[in-house]
C-alpha cells in the first residue's frame, strides 16, 4: 500500500514542518506495512511567499537568519520525513491532479494545517486547488482547518459548488477547530463523515526530537 500526504511542508514555518512530521508518523503508525511519503507538491504562491521572507530591498538583500532557518527546516525534513521522488512546483489545479495521479497512491491524506482555507492568501493557491480535490484516488482529511472562516462569509455560488463537490468526495474528514466545522456544515457535507481530530502534534510522540534543533 502506498500513501501520500498532502500538506504545507515547504513553507518557512516551524509549526507547519512539525505538523508534517507528526502527521507522517501518525499515518505510519496506523499503516506500519505501507509506504508513507509526503507529496512534494509546492504551490508557486507558497514559493513566492518564502522568497519574500528571504529577500529585502536593503543591503545585504538577504535575511540571513531566515535563510538559515529555511535550510535548517529543509534539512530537518530530509532527515525525518520521506518525500516523494518526484516534485512539482505550480498552482495549476489540473497539473497538480495529474502529478498526484502519476504517483499511483492507494490513499491520499490531506492535512493537517489550514489546507481548507479557500481565500486568496500569501502562501496558498486560490481555489480550485488540489488540497480540496487531489484527484480520483481515495482521500481522507486529517486535522484539516479552514480557520479563520466565519459563518457570515459570503462565497460565490460557483466556488461554493466546487468546494461542496470536492469535499464530498472525501471518505472521511477529521477537522480540528470550530471554524472548520462551521465551514463544512455550511457546505452540507455529510455529518457521518466528519469527526473532530486535534492537531497531529498532540497525537504523536515527538519526545525523541532535540529541544534545540
Amino acid at each position: 500500500m502506498k500513501i501520500g500526504i498532502l500538506t504545507y511542508h515547504a513553507i518557512i514555518n516551524d509549526g507547519s514542518v512539525l505538523q508534517t512530521l507528526a502527521i507522517s508518523r501518525l499515518v505510519k503508525s496506523r499503516y506500519p506495512e505501507a509506504t508513507v511519503e509526503v507529496i512534494d507538491y509546492v504551490p508557486r504562491t507558497l514559493r513566492r511567499f518564502n522568497r519574500r521572507c528571504l529577500f529585502t530591498k536593503r543591503p545585504p538583500f538577504v535575511r540571513l537568519s531566515q535563510l538559515a532557518r529555511q535550510r535548517n527546516l529543509q534539512n530537518f525534513l530530509s532527515d525525518e520525513v520521506h518525500l516523494s521522488s518526484e516534485k512539482l512546483i505550480g498552482d495549476s489545479f489540473t497539473e497538480g491532479q495529474e502529478f498526484i495521479r502519476r504517483q499511483l497512491y492507494d490513499l491520499v491524506v490531506v492535512g493537517s494545517d489550514t489546507v481548507f482555507d479557500f481565500r486568496p492568501r500569501n502562501h496558498m493557491p486560490v481555489a480550485p486547488s488540489v488540497y480540496f480535490n487531489p484527484g480520483v484516488v481515495p482521500r481522507i482529511g486529517l486535522s484539516v482547518s479552514a480557520d479563520p472562516f466565519r459563518a457570515d462569509t459570503v462565497i460565490e455560488e460557483e466556488l461554493k459548488g466546487f468546494l461542496r463537490e470536492s469535499i464530498s468526495g472525501y471518505a472521511a474528514i477529521g477537522f480540528r477547530d470550530k471554524a472548520t466545522q462551521n465551514f463544512l456544515e455550511m457546505l452540507d457535507i455529510n455529518s457521518e463523515t466528519l469527526h473532530f481530530t486535534p492537531d497531529p502534534t498532540l497525537l504523536t510522540d515527538l519526545s525523541d526530537l532535540p529541544i534545540n534543533p
